[in-house]
């Protein structure tokens, strides 16, 4: 663990310090696959200035207007461009020594729906791991 990452809380003379019930946990097996894929996910292409082609940018892809039409329009970018991450995090994890449960095995993208009453997208993605796990992914961007 990075020595730059702390969690901290003011004591009783107001000073910032480590307690034992605050320290930052990494994230293990599918909850770390899962994060990565979210990030990837979330990431606009060319914010990363040491790998410019990263990320998805789905919040860049979402219709301001949502019309009849663009759920389906939506629904083939979105597919698209999973496709892309899929392939990226798997030639990323190919370099690396990571356990079954934090390999990617493949994406799916379950649904893709506007919700009227509450004015916003809602996309549902399958992660599924090399140990067999799944778990429903839902992002709002």
């Amino acid at each position: 663990m990075s020595d730059d990452v702390r969690v901290v809380v003011p004591n009783e003379f107001n000073y910032l310090k480590r307690t034992s019930t605050n320290n930052p946990q990494p994230a293990r097996g599918m909850e770390k696959l899962v994060q990565e894929v979210s990030k990837a996910i979330l990431t606009e292409p060319g914010r990363d200035i040491f790998a410019p082609e990263y990320g998805m940018g789905l919040r860049q892809m979402m219709p301001v207007a949502a019309r009849s039409t663009s759920e389906e329009g939506l629904l083939g970018d979105v597919t698209i461009g999973l496709s892309r991450i899929e392939s990226s995090i798997k030639a990323h994890q190919s370099t690396e020594k990571n356990e079954q449960e934090e390999m990617l095995r493949s994406l799916s993208l379950l649904a893709v729906r506007f919700d009227q009453q509450n004015l916003k997208w809602e996309i549902w993605i399958q992660v599924a791991n090399q140990a067999g796990q799944t778990a429903t992914v839902p992002m709002n961007p």
